[in-house]
């Protein structure tokens, strides 16, 4: 508790770090780890701060500006079931998968934390610039994921910008900001099945989505499934993309959309839904229309919704749609303080 991990360096795994197999009820609290990194050796390997393979919980930790030679920039959890709690995740990369988190089984609960500016595929091909989900039951849940990359660099094969979800059972992401996330294919989200139509449950529910990017030809920005049946995806706001569709799927992705404000605006020349996804405006309570942010040009965004905003109320069994609801208003309290002395609370 209350520890400092500063340019701290591991050959294969946790640059910080380990939490071996069997060292179950580690807790790890009020913790800072800046500008460690791990190399490229050993297998499995990765964590630029932290390397776990115990159950644990990981609590209102800063973990910036650290690396990883494979997966996981920040954190690498393997098989592990973690609480994870009010954590800044900021500004971390991956050369693999995962620049914020990499977690391959187990399971999670993520809630309250930040993942910003992290980046997946450093030096080539990358997924999940935020965070990467392999198999498992993993959520993330209250939280931001915000400016985060899996481009690539530059070569157009990175998947998920903001959250990636690879087979993924009951995974499920929940009341968060998905923000100016970058990626060719699934700029905010990312999800993905087994071939041959394993259902895989991943959800997404009561989120706000919003000015993600994706640049390849037909994908979408907002969220992109491909081979997964079944995922709920329910009261989100998928909207104002910067580029791509706001929703695709493919081969067959079957998804449940109900009760979202699907929306691209006049700046995006990209259609709502994309891929073999038929246009569900109108059906299952989904609609189009802007839904009047309060100031999406703030710094960070001001993500609430005005309040004539057509997301209020309409919503499944009439809740809001998106992130915030209706007791989140404009020109009171900005959502940068509010949000962040939620977060800021725990660090008192």
């Amino acid at each position: 508790m209350r520890c400092v991990f500063e340019n701290n360096v591991a050959g294969a795994r946790g640059g910080a770090i380990t939490i071996a197999a069997g060292a179950d009820g580690v807790i790890i609290d009020f913790c800072t780890f800046t500008a460690c990194s791990t190399g490229f050796a050993g297998s499995p390997a990765g964590g630029g701060a932290m390397f776990v393979a115990a159950s644990a919980q990981i609590l209102r930790n800063r973990i910036n500006n650290n690396v990883s030679g494979t997966a996981g920039g920040g954190l690498y959890i393997q098989n592990a079931n973690i609480v994870g709690h009010g954590n800044l995740i900021v500004g971390n990369r991956a050369y693999g998968d995962g620049g914020g988190i990499f977690q391959t089984g187990g399971t999670s609960e993520y809630e309250a934390n930040l993942v910003e500016n992290c980046a997946a595929g450093v030096d080539g091909v990358g997924n999940g610039g935020g965070i990467y989900f392999s198999g498992g039951s993993n959520r993330f849940l209250k939280g931001f994921v915000r400016g985060n990359s899996a481009d690539g660099n530059g070569v157009g094969s990175g998947l998920g910008g903001g959250i990636y979800f690879d087979q993924t059972p009951n995974g499920l992401v929940s009341g968060t900001e998905i923000v100016q996330n970058v990626a060719p294919v699934g700029g905010g989200i990312f999800i993905e099945g087994a071939s041959g139509g394993t259902w895989t449950f991943a959800n997404v529910k009561q989120c706000t989505i919003t000015e993600n990017q994706s640049t390849a030809s037909g994908a979408a920005g907002g969220i992109h499934a491909i081979g997964q049946d079944l995922g709920e995806i329910v009261n989100n706001i998928i909207a104002l993309q910067i580029d791509g569709h706001g929703i695709a799927s493919l081969n067959p992705a079957s998804l449940n959309l109900r009760s979202n404000d699907v929306f691209s605006g006049s700046l995006n020349l990209d259609t709502e839904y994309g891929g073999n996804l038929k246009d569900r405006t109108g059906i299952n309570g989904n609609i189009r229309q802007n839904p009047q942010f309060c100031n999406s040009a703030a710094v960070p965004p001001d993500l609430a919704v005005q309040t004539t905003s057509p997301c209020l109320g309409s919503g499944e069994n009439g809740a809001d749609m998106g992130a915030h609801d209706a007791t989140w208003s404009c020109g009171t309290v900005s959502i940068e303080e509010t949000s962040w002395g939620k977060i800021k609370s725990l660090y008192r």
